[in-house]
Order: C-alpha cells, then sequence, then structure tokens
C-alpha cells in the first residue's frame, strides 16, 4: 500500500517511471505499475463518473486513504458484493464508514459563587 503511494507520487511529480525504485527490484516495480493500472480499470467499471470525480479528488488529498479504498472496492467487485455501479451517495456511505470514529467529550466547569447575604429588617 505505501509502495503504491510513493510510485503515485513519483508519478505525480513527473519523474521517469520506467527506471525501477532504491527499494525495488525492476520486476517488482513492473508489478505495481500494472497493479495500480488494474486499480484504474477496475474502478472505471465500477463506479458512476460523480464518485470517480469525488475518489480522484480523495486521491489528490490523501493518496494512501485512495488506495485503501480502491483496495477495499476491487475486494468487493471480486466477491460479486457490487452488481451495479456505484454512485456518488454510496461513495460517500461507504467513505463515512471508513472514516476513524471520533469521540468528542466537552467538558465543562461550572464556578459557583456563593454570596452571603444578609438582610436586616427593622422593626
Amino acid at each position: 500500500m505505501a509502495l503504491l503511494a510513493k510510485l503515485e507520487k513519483r508519478q505525480n511529480k513527473g519523474e521517469i517511471l520506467d527506471s525501477p525504485s532504491d527499494t525495488l527490484s525492476n520486476e517488482d516495480y513492473k508489478k505495481q505499475i500494472e497493479a495500480m493500472q488494474q486499480i484504474e480499470v477496475v474502478l472505471r467499471q465500477i463506479l458512476l463518473p460523480e464518485a470517480k470525480e469525488r475518489l480522484s479528488n480523495i486521491k489528490v488529498v490523501n493518496t494512501e486513504m485512495y488506495y485503501k479504498i480502491a483496495q477495499l472496492l476491487m475486494q468487493m467487485y471480486k466477491s460479486g458484493q457490487i452488481t451495479e455501479r456505484i454512485d456518488d451517495d454510496t461513495l460517500r456511505d461507504l467513505l463515512y464508514r471508513l472514516q476513524p470514529k471520533k469521540e468528542i467529550s466537552i467538558k465543562r466547569k461550572w464556578f459557583f459563587i456563593f454570596v452571603k447575604v444578609t438582610i436586616k429588617i427593622d422593626n
């Protein structure tokens, strides 16, 4: 996953993709490129244009999240869980479920000022 993100960043920077990376052999590098291309082909098949655009925006902002979502969609497609093309609303629901849950707690501190009041009544 991290390797795909690094390759994508190199591709976005305009670096030459024909040369192997420092950590990958030439063969592994080509396999990673093929995997990226396969992901793109399958996503074009299963996503409607609005959903594809939303996923492309995620790719620009957070490449690792993009590949996480793409792999999940690929697994769902291969297992037969996706029977029709995914629209933008369905993708948003999926993204919402994948977001880490944040717990928000609000602690209020109440300060009470006790004032002693004495009332004198003159009779």
